[in-house]
């Protein structure tokens, strides 16, 4: 008997010894939309946005980056691009390691639909971390066209939080846009 109480006690110490919120890999994909309709019940942002943290975010690398065909939400893609007022503006998927939130990195997103030279019509931040849960963080600026002539846009910030489970498939609603995300081991 206290050979096993001694057993016992060196496994749990060997296993106080391992960190509970070692990074683990997984693979995201992210597929961002137009949704059809008008804006008017979105809140224009302010035009400088200069106070968002750009800078400190990852921009994904072709290390990253999953090749062509692997995501899974290709015939999603595909689907939204044949239906009328639905447009595919973001369509990623990448590998990375998920660590605790507060060693989380926020990886810069923007479309390559331009609103206007220069300026896409979505970029933002997306950051992934683990828990209990995962958990995505999206801080998007969504910019469409308004009226008054040529150039002329309104900026939209969308932010949000969700709890997640592995392996679902997860949509996110705002009035300009729809997200389809998916987070795989």
């Amino acid at each position: 008997m206290r050979q096993l109480l001694t057993l016992l006690l060196l496994s749990a110490v060997q296993l106080a010894a391992i960190p509970l919120c070692e990074a683990r890999s997984y693979s995201i994909e992210l597929l961002i939309f137009s949704l059809p309709g008008d804006s008017s019940g979105s809140q224009a942002a302010p035009q400088d946005m200069s106070t968002l943290p750009w800078d400190d975010s990852l921009r994904l690398g072709a290390q990253q980056m999953l090749p062509n065909g692997g995501g899974r939400l290709g015939a999603e893609s595909n689907a939204l691009q044949r239906t009328p007022g639905y447009t595919p503006l973001i369509h990623a998927a990448w590998r990375q390691n998920v660590t605790g939130s507060e060693n989380a990195k926020a990886w810069y997103l923007k479309s390559e639909q331009d609103i206007v030279p220069g300026t896409p019509t979505v970029e933002g931040l997306v950051k992934i971390s683990v828990g209990r849960y995962l958990h995505a963080e999206l801080d998007l600026l969504v910019r469409k066209k308004a009226d008054g002539g040529v150039g002329n846009f309104k900026s939209y910030r969308f932010t949000t939080h969700r709890r997640m489970r592995s392996k679902e498939l997860h949509y996110i609603d705002h009035p300009l846009v729809g997200v389809l995300i998916e987070i795989n081991p």
